[in-house]
């Protein structure tokens, strides 16, 4: 037969669920999670673990994108200087670039750009950046 708890040891649950979530307040009170759950969905109430597990999930998305726009502000910026240094140097020293060179230098770049513009976090963007990074090292385009 199923154990029967007092209405004091139920708002002990309740409360403790409140400050920690289910799994929590069944070791802090001695108490099964499954009851804990059932009785805060009966009572209506929510833990607030659970609004800081939500919080916590909405700042560390807010923090990738602020990094993710970051990274595709500075590769943007450097995809800029590539080009105009690659049309510079087809106006004025054509004989120093093999087509092959360019042709990679501009494949590479326009095909980043498009990668992280499909971006909805860091994935791949900071591996973009260091591709950009490293092209611009080997055509010589400071990178500030």
């Amino acid at each position: 037969m199923p154990r029967t708890y007092s209405e004091e040891e139920k708002q002990q649950a309740l409360d403790a669920f409140k400050k920690h979530g289910a799994k929590k307040a069944a070791k802090e009170v001695g108490i099964p999670e499954q009851n804990i759950r059932r009785w805060a969905k009966n009572a209506g109430i929510e833990s607030d673990a659970l609004d800081t597990m939500a919080n916590a999930n909405e700042t560390r998305r807010v923090t990738l994108e602020h990094s993710r726009l970051l990274i595709e502000t500075q590769s943007a910026s450097l995809a800029t200087k590539l080009l105009a240094e690659m049309h510079r140097r087809i106006d004025e020293e054509p004989e120093k670039i093999r087509d092959q060179d360019l042709n990679s230098m501009y494949g590479t770049s326009v095909d980043k750009g498009l990668a992280m513009a499909r971006l909805t976090d860091d994935r791949g963007a900071t591996a973009a950046k260091s591709m950009l990074d490293r092209i611009a090292e080997q055509i010589g385009v400071p990178n500030e």
